[in-house]
């Protein structure tokens, strides 16, 4: 009897070095929000991740995000997630990712988690981010949007595995909102057309440590008042032509 006691204690302890199921290190992620751009400054971009489930902070070697084409093609890796891990596994805690530029647009200035590559500005049309599994390039979760004509399959490790229809319109650039994913945090992926929307106002963005960032909108272009917008040009261009005319004369 002690023997077989002893046999069960040895195989109950070796368990506990065995590695943890991966669902509990990376899997249970979702894309929060996704801006393309700031008043059309398409160098300044943000990616904001959230986790589905509790810790999922094994990113390192383990998971990239990606983002492809109108047609699902050229890949370009906006992030493999180099170390050091984020530290703080709390349920939909958010995981930030933004450019070098990003920072300069918000307000406060944003701390990143992690420095991206940019999305590339032809990309902004039509295009899907995949957050993926580096080993066996499994697609863990999915965001397709205007023109993108290309494959919307992921796993169905969080979702219904077909994330179509994309979301109908370009990736927000041109002011200071994002493309959010609207239900909450946790809920499965199934179309992206009807999960995710654009901001109402300014975007705000948090990071690993819980701080949040406002995005700041441009201001705006001074336009001419009024019939200036008219006499204005034709005031310049009766001008320019006194002008050429007096320096013939004077030829």
């Amino acid at each position: 009897m002690k023997l077989r006691i002893g046999f069960v204690w040895i195989a109950l302890s070796a368990t506990a070095f065995l590695p943890r199921p991966a669902g509990a290190a990376f899997h249970l992620m979702e894309i929060q929000q996704v801006i393309g751009g700031i008043g059309g400054d398409t160098t300044a971009q943000a990616v904001q991740l959230g986790q589905r489930s509790p810790n999922q902070t094994v990113l390192n070697n383990f998971v990239r995000l990606m983002v492809r084409d109108a047609a699902g093609n050229n890949a370009v890796t906006l992030s493999l997630f180099p170390l050091p891990n984020p530290t703080d596994g709390t349920l939909c805690r958010p995981i930030l990712l933004g450019t070098a530029s990003f920072a300069a647009k918000t307000t406060p200035a944003a701390t990143l988690n992690y420095t991206m590559t940019p999305i590339p500005p032809t990309y902004i049309p039509g295009g899907t981010i995949t957050f993926e599994q580096i080993s066996d390039g499994g697609i863990l979760w999915r965001l397709s949007w205007g023109t993108y004509s290309g494959s919307n399959l992921t796993n169905a490790t969080n979702g219904d595995g077909d994330n179509s229809p994309p979301f109908a319109a370009a990736l927000p650039s041109t002011s200071a909102a994002a493309l959010k994913f609207s239900p909450a945090c946790g809920t499965a992926s199934t179309s992206n057309a009807a999960q995710y929307a654009v901001t109402p106002g300014p975007a705000v963005f948090t990071n690993n440590a819980n701080a949040s960032f406002t995005v700041v909108a441009p201001p705006p272009v001074p336009g001419l008042p009024g019939a200036s917008k008219v006499l204005l040009p034709m005031a310049l261009g009766l001008a320019a032509l006194a002008l050429a005319v007096l320096r013939r004369q004077t030829a």
